[in-house]
């Protein structure tokens, strides 16, 4: 059980309102991320707590998902690498579910699935998976690791997927610190 109170939407301050109407809007088609009495499912409800930090979450999300050239398969990899690593339930099943629409993970996975259950199909991926798990593993990476990674993505695709590391590692080790826990989401 989540280890903070759920915001009622109608208790909001201004600049939590503000942040919430903004929250709603971008996953309003994503099912069980907004209860049926408005209330934010545990990993979007943490953001409300600093609406500032919340909003710089928010912005950051918007230019990893629409600023990047990196793939939406080579992106769920690092998240899902990160996630597993990070040990964070909420992301790997928000995650799952994105790996499973991407055939990133079988339809048979289960719903926490893990860094075991990708099916890396490129050398793009692979370079990827390698390129993360040096990130994760070691906090850098090796000038080899680095210039073999370029065989198959470019700078700016290397720079996009150490930047989802590092973010996806602050919000995993912030949803474990409060014990996010994963909505029902099917």
């Amino acid at each position: 059980m989540t280890r903070l109170k759920r915001f009622q939407p109608r208790e909001l301050s201004p600049e939590q309102s503000e942040l919430y109407e903004g929250i709603v809007a971008r996953v309003k088609d994503d099912a069980g991320r907004v209860d049926e009495g408005g209330r934010l499912d545990d990993g979007l409800n943490l953001r409300l707590v600093n609406p500032a930090i919340g909003q710089a979450i928010e912005t950051m999300i918007s230019a990893l998902y629409n600023s990047t050239s990196v793939t939406p398969r080579c992106r769920e990899i690092a998240i899902m690498l990160t996630a597993d690593r990070a040990r964070c339930k909420y992301e790997l099943a928000h995650h799952t579910r994105s790996a499973k629409s991407l055939n990133l993970v079988g339809e048979n996975a289960p719903e926490l699935a893990s860094a075991s259950h990708l099916m890396i199909e490129s050398p793009a991926e692979q370079a990827t998976a390698e390129f993360v798990s040096s990130l994760l593993d070691s906090s850098t990476v090796s000038a080899e690791l680095l210039e073999s990674s370029r065989t198959h993505l470019d700078d700016a695709e290397l720079f996009e997927l150490a930047s989802f590391v590092g973010f996806y590692t602050m919000i995993a080790y912030t949803l474990n610190a409060f014990a996010a826990e994963p909505a029902d989401w099917k």
